[in-house]
């Protein structure tokens, strides 16, 4: 059974990367705007109990979400940079190759084949 051809866009897969870190790193702003805003609702609560619910609702869940969020996103994007070289040096290992295989010699029909 042959395999279906395909062919990878180097330069449309690297935008796709070089997006995905920047957005992963656009999330420690994120993390900035969430504590402001979380502080601002702090400082005007009047309840000790809903003050502590913000703080722990911030520090529990909203940090650590938006932590791993840039770090996964971070991840997918230094992967897939890993997988766009690896393709790029495949690419070059195989045209090296061939340009290699072109320039032997031949002695029979069958090393032609």
């Amino acid at each position: 059974m042959a395999l279906p051809d395909w062919t990878v866009y180097e330069g449309t897969a690297q935008t796709v990367v070089d997006n995905t870190l920047e957005q992963a790193n656009e999330f420690d702003s994120l993390e900035t705007t969430a504590g402001n805003a979380f502080e601002a609702a702090i400082g005007t609560c009047k309840s000790a109990l809903i003050t502590g619910a913000l703080q722990s609702t911030h520090d529990e869940y909203i940090g650590k979400l938006l932590t791993l969020a840039k770090w996964r996103g971070l991840n997918v994007g230094n992967e897939g940079q890993k997988i766009i070289n690896a393709w790029v040096n495949a690419s070059e290992t195989m045209a090296v190759d061939a340009r290699h295989a072109m320039d032997d010699v031949v002695t029979s029909d069958e090393e032609a084949n």
